[in-house]
């Protein structure tokens, strides 16, 4: 009983076992769809030395969001107006002003001194990415993954409304505004997912910069190595064997997977081609094609039918 009770403490006072003081070395930011590896990609970095995480700072299911950055709901994140919300929000943990996002400190990588911050943003601010990352000194890690096997994997469409306002569909062409609406209205909930995924994945690729490494969950899962080694040098993360020796342990939220996925996360490499192709079996060569199209005919053919891995030579 006392031992339930100091864990209940612990976790509902995570914000006292944590003193955060910047150093000169970047941060990161990690902006990703959900179901795309995020989760992972983070705890890898979070084993770096003098690193804490904030996981999902745009998460608007709780009302800490609303109350620290007076950000009042997700339609706000696809306004202009919230630009300095957003900067000003994102600085508050970097100065040490927000604590509520503090890991568990019971965790594993929890440290009560820090340094850095990984950030993992999967719901909005893909217009305002490199206004996020220079006042909080970041590094952009944007993680992509295949169309189809992200829309099984969701299991409820996205706020369709917010992601079709004219503040979004204007930067985008007049054909490609109009195709979107037409899905979004008529489309199958399978096509509707795969159009927002063209729509946020596109937003935010338009902004992409110097600053940027985009990498895929299907390199990071067959190629770790490579992968990492190229993370480590854009970011500056000193102890490339401790992510090496990481990236065979499930993330966190691996669980909701089968467990055929948990043990081949845990075995060699030479079996992992499974989990980047699974999602072939479970639709029909029509229906894939039809997704593919869509991508295609709103000019974001990052992935193609006859391959796993992205089709751009510069995201690994």
């Amino acid at each position: 009983m006392q031992n339930k009770k100091l864990k209940h403490f612990v976790l509902n006072n995570a914000h006292l076992f944590n003193r955060h003081k910047p150093s000169d070395k970047p941060n990161v930011l990690i902006f990703s769809l959900p179901r795309s590896g995020s989760t992972w990609l983070q705890e890898l970095i979070w084993s770096q030395p003098q690193f804490k995480y904030v996981n999902e700072p745009l998460n608007l299911k709780g009302d800490w969001l609303q109350k620290k950055s007076a950000i009042n709901g997700f339609k706000e994140l696809y306004t202009a107006a919230v630009r300095d919300k957003l900067i000003n929000y994102f600085k508050g943990f970097i100065n040490g002003k927000h604590h509520f996002m503090n890991p568990n400190p019971l965790r594993k990588n929890s440290r009560f001194f820090t340094s850095r911050i990984v950030f993992k943003v999967i719901h909005g601010g893909e217009v305002y990415i490199n206004d996020i990352a220079q006042p909080t000194n970041s590094k952009i890690v944007y993680l992509l993954r295949n169309p189809i096997a992200v829309a099984l994997s969701r299991k409820q469409i996205p706020r369709t409304q917010e992601l079709t306002s004219d503040f979004v569909l204007s930067r985008f062409t007049l054909e490609e505004q109009k195709f979107a609406k037409e899905i979004i209205s008529t489309g199958s909930d399978m096509e509707k997912k795969i159009m927002l995924w063209c729509i946020q994945n596109k937003l935010a690729l338009q902004h992409r910069n110097s600053n940027w490494l985009v990498i895929s969950y299907e390199r990071l899962t067959c190629y770790p190595e490579k992968v990492l080694t190229t993370l480590a040098a854009h970011c500056e993360l000193p102890d490339l064997k401790t992510m090496m020796k990481n990236v065979n342990i499930p993330s966190a939220v691996t669980t909701q997977s089968e467990g055929d996925s948990i043990r081949i996360m845990q075995e060699d490499n030479h079996n992992r081609k499974h989990l980047i192709n699974s999602w072939r079996s479970k639709v029909t060569v029509e229906e894939m094609s039809s997704y593919f199209d869509i991508c295609n005919k709103m000019n974001i053919g990052i992935y193609t039918e006859d391959s796993d891995f992205v089709n751009l030579g510069d995201i690994l």
